[in-house]
């Protein structure tokens, strides 16, 4: 009792402090009064932010009110993001009660303050919000509504695989299920949760990091399930349900991990009925899916045939309209790079640990891994970029893309070690298997859909009684 209780304590207090970290303090008390200056009013702007693309340029004016007299240099916080020039003065200083205009020229997605430096205390007297966001493109639009074409007809395709009488075999028992349940919204939102708060990382990331470890499983989880030959029916059927607990999990987990984050950007704010709208909609298209698979078998026949070359030709054309989309996610630092790539690996060290914790088979622990280390990515990052205002829905999701790409790099190398090591040191067996068993070779269905039918080995070696030698007392 009393590890218990010291160990719940240790944990309350880790929990308090990852909250109160992801907290920003509020900032100092400014030095001085900043005043914007609007072009056709001579009166005064309250602080606000200035918005702008990369490679604009804006002019604004500004006014320094202050009683003491003095200097200021006016800098950006971070000139790869914007770069500032003080009009009619090389130095970039300012005096004070007086009009001047600094010119902004954005030069990369971000969002950063303009700020006015005390020249003598090399003191930040005060700050303005500084947006730049990318030049729209049309080749975005269209990745993003391939992206939801894409999710839907997964889903369709998914509900159209499931065979009920199995998946009532994988109910029962429904330890599978629950682990994978405990990992995708009790363990992977806390993971994300700490993860933002031990890089340093801005709050549109740390939103955006969030946003991974709350999605339910997805269609990549159950493509790597048929290429690494675990059980594709579990697979199916923990994204089914997880798909539909998230309806209700996903929101919650975000209000309680991603709010310490938000702070006074209204802009991060989620929209949880257009997230719960998306939600329902993938729901609504595995219903159907289950509705024409169970009527029309041929449309079944159909998805199984064409899963995996559909999953190939939607990876290449997701990947070829993604990376010239999303270009500017290769230019992430390095916390946001970290954060992908260690996202889909604890996930899936968690999902292995706790199935063998419990004892479950390697394939269906395995499985679990991959249901739980595979998050649906693709929802949080169309949701993102339908939903989010400009800069904050590229800044929030590129971590989905990022984490949708390396998770797809590891799970290809994954599957082509798993392959190449099958073709390697297996194929004699398998060759010999097949010589002594043909006819149990076409009935046999990988994934944990049908078992092999034995019946006939009595008809074969020594069980035969045409092989029974007679002679033999």
């Amino acid at each position: 009792m009393m590890f218990s209780a010291k160990s719940a304590i240790f944990v309350a207090v880790v929990l308090f402090a990852c909250l109160t970290s992801g907290q920003v303090p509020e900032e100092d008390q400014e030095l001085i009064t900043l005043v914007r200056l609007l072009e056709d009013d001579t009166g005064e702007e309250e602080l606000a932010e200035v918005l702008l693309s990369v490679e604009d340029e804006v002019t604004v004016d500004f006014m320094i009110v202050n009683e003491e007299l003095g200097d200021y240099l006016v800098r950006s916080s971070d000139e790869r993001v914007f770069e500032v020039e003080v009009l009619g003065n090389d130095d970039n200083t300012v005096p004070v009660n007086e009009t001047f205009q600094v010119k902004i020229s954005g030069k990369f997605l971000g969002i950063e303050s303009l700020q006015f430096v005390d020249v003598e205390g090399d003191l930040i007297a005060a700050t303005y919000t500084i947006k730049v966001k990318r030049v729209p493109k049309a080749i975005s639009v269209i990745f993003t509504y391939t992206l939801l074409v894409w999710l839907i007809i997964s889903y369709v395709s998914m509900g159209a695989l499931m065979d009920w009488p199995t998946l009532k075999e994988r109910l029962y028992p429904p330890w599978p299920i629950i682990i994978g349940m405990i990992c995708q919204f009790i363990l992977m939102p806390l993971v994300t949760f700490i993860l933002a708060n031990i890089l340093p990382v801005d709050n549109p990331t740390a939103v955006g990091i969030v946003l991974v470890g709350t999605c339910p499983g997805g269609w990549l989880s159950n493509i790597f399930s048929v290429l690494l030959d675990v059980d594709f029916i579990l697979s199916v059927t923990m994204t089914f349900f997880s798909s539909i607990a998230g309806m209700a999990m996903m929101p919650f987990n975000i209000f309680i991990y991603a709010t310490p984050f938000i702070q006074d950007n209204t802009n991060l704010q989620t929209p949880f009925g257009d997230l719960a709208l998306n939600l329902v909609l993938l729901v609504v298209a595995c219903v159907i899916g289950i509705l024409l698979g169970w009527k029309f078998e041929k449309f079944r026949t159909f998805c199984e045939k064409v899963l995996k070359p559909i999953a190939v030709l939607l990876v290449v054309f997701g990947l070829g309209l993604g990376i010239p989309a999303d270009i500017h996610m290769f230019y992430s630092d390095w916390p946001i790079w970290v954060a992908a790539l260690v996202t889909p690996l604890i996930g899936a060290y968690l999902g292995l640990s706790l199935a063998r914790i419990f004892a479950l088979p390697i394939k269906k622990s395995v499985t679990i891994a991959l249901e739980t280390g595979v998050q649906n990515a693709l929802l949080a990052r169309t949701v993102v970029y339908l939903y989010y205002p400009q800069p904050e829905g590229d800044l929030v999701g590129r971590v989905q893309t990022l984490t949708v790409l390396i998770t797809l790099v590891e799970g290809c190398l994954i599957s082509i070690i798993y392959q190449l090591s099958r073709f390697l040191f297996c194929r004699g067996k398998n060759d010999d298997e097949v010589d002594l068993k043909e006819d149990e070779s076409k009935v046999r269905e990988t994934n944990g859909n049908k078992l092999p039918d034995k019946s006939h080995e009595a008809e074969s070696g020594i069980e035969n009684p045409a092989f029974y030698d007679k002679t033999v007392v």
